[in-house]
Order: structure tokens, then sequence, then C-alpha cells
């Protein structure tokens, strides 16, 4: 199934965005449907920018020079809090 018959919450500020490729074909659930080809941080707290460790975003996020759209529209599901 390449894990598309499970299900993750988002929980934390940018949703998706720091979801692991891991887990990424999985259906993923939360409050925050921000939806880009090329998705950018939105915040001005430092741990909320994704981008800020191009290291880390390399190791367990994807690409940060062409990363992975935060939110899959037919596949994922905003939750309104």
């Amino acid at each position: 199934s390449a894990g598309k018959d499970h299900v993750w919450m988002m929980l934390h500020d940018e949703g998706p965005c720091f979801c692991p490729l891991a887990i990424r074909n999985s259906i993923l659930l939360t409050h925050y449907g921000y939806w880009s080809k090329t998705p950018r941080p939105w915040g001005t707290y430092y741990d909320d920018n994704f981008f800020a460790d191009k290291g880390f975003y390399r190791r367990h996020l994807g690409n940060p020079d062409k990363p992975t759209p935060c939110f899959e529209r037919g596949k994922d599901l905003v939750i309104v809090p």
C-alpha cells in the first residue's frame, strides 16, 4: 500500500509542511490547509520555518530546492479547529 491506507494527524503549526517523506503517501489530517506547488514558511517564529535548516529538510523532508507541497488536494483533509 506504500502507506496509502494509513492516516496521520499533523498537529504542529505548519502542519504537513514538516511531514516526513516516509509517511507522505498516507492521508494527512491537518488544521493547516496551505497549498502551493512551491510552499514557503509563513510564520516569523524560527521553529516554524521549515527551511531554516536545509540539512534537516534534506534528511527528513525532501529536497529543499523542490519542496513537497504541504497539502495534497484529493488526499489530505483539513479539520477546522
